[in-house]
């Protein structure tokens, strides 16, 4: 008698909790005869990766217990097939498969791979309009996109509040500079958490970026000769880089304008997308690079013609080495 629909939702939601995307699974359920099983029912796994055989007992002790004791068994389909069953009696009928499992970081809005749509008329085939309520869409190409307003929310979760590794309050002798501490620490976490480096970004550095690029004013001056916006001081250059069209990163771009920088979520968080970006080109010159590296690579240390800019390179290591109390 084949498993009732209900069961089969059980089983792949236990599945989904026990087994991850990355374990790119494909599980079949398969009824076992007496004589070819002592198991009534067998799910077999076929997968290219090393699965960890804790991972699949933990995985048919949850379903057995589900089931009031049920005997199951789950194993890769190479160690069954042909082997403990005949491929002769085998009718294999995909049920599960861990690669479309939707991945929510508690840092986003959407599943990785979708981004969020702001809510916005809709006109309908009656030729009527409606209000269509924010949502999810795919991403094109299957790329990681963060846009504006996905930003702003973000920027609102407790996740924010709760980071453990926090800018330092050390006083660098500006209006407003611990205002920001709370996106810095976020933004700095959720940039660690998703380009994972071997040696994580602390919000300092950040902070410290910020006393040399606007002395944390939201709003400095714009010019004909100084376009450079916001808190970061984005460049216009740089919002076409970290674009989906960019040439220069290959994944996690930041869909933005040049007038999103004045907002400080925003431009805090594609100007430390940029400095990891930085971060990978410091590197690349010299293996042993250090994030004060990179933070000279954002100012364009590395690009100067003549003599090197020591003012910038002394200015960066004073407040770092005020918030990191190295220096009063």
């Amino acid at each position: 008698m084949a498993l009732a629909k209900n069961k089969k939702l059980m089983i792949i939601n236990i599945l989904k909790k026990v087994f991850s995307k990355q374990d790119n699974a494909v599980f079949y359920l398969i009824k076992s005869s007496k004589k070819e099983s002592t198991h009534q029912y067998q799910i077999l796994i076929k997968t290219r990766k090393d699965i960890s055989p804790e991972k699949i007992k933990v995985a048919q002790n949850l379903i057995g217990s589900e089931f009031g004791g049920e005997s199951w068994d789950i194993g890769r389909w190479s160690d069954f097939i042909g082997k403990i069953i005949p491929k002769s009696k085998v009718h294999k009928v995909p049920f599960f498969d861990s690669r479309n499992i939707e991945e929510i970081s508690p840092w986003r809005l959407c599943p990785i791979g979708e981004h969020w749509v702001v809510r916005h008329p809709k006109d309908l085939k009656s030729g009527k309009v409606t209000d269509h309520d924010g949502h999810c869409r795919l991403n094109p190409k299957g790329k990681d996109i963060l846009k504006t307003e996905e930003m702003r929310r973000i920027s609102e979760l407790e996740i924010f509040k709760k980071v453990k590794i926090k800018a330092s309050e050390n006083d660098l002798g500006f209006d407003n500079e611990n205002k920001y501490n709370e996106l810095i620490n976020g933004w700095c976490e959720y940039w660690n958490q998703t380009l994972k480096p071997p040696i994580p970004l602390h919000p300092n550095y950040v902070k410290a970026l910020i006393a040399t690029e606007s002395g944390f004013n939201e709003t400095p001056p714009v010019t004909k000769n100084h376009k450079a916006v916001g808190l970061m001081q984005i460049m216009p250059e740089t919002v076409g880089y970290l674009n989906l069209t960019s040439k220069d990163i290959k994944d996690h771009y930041i869909d933005m304008k040049l007038e999103d920088a004045k907002d400080p979520s925003i431009a805090i968080a594609a100007a430390i997308r940029w400095l990891f970006r930085k971060h990978r080109l410091a590197i690349g010159r010299k293996k042993n690079s250090t994030w004060m590296d990179s933070l000279e690579e954002y100012k364009g240390i590395t690009i100067q013609k003549g003599k090197v800019p020591t003012k910038i390179r002394a200015d960066l290591n004073k407040y770092l080495n005020i918030l990191e109390g190295k220096q009063k």
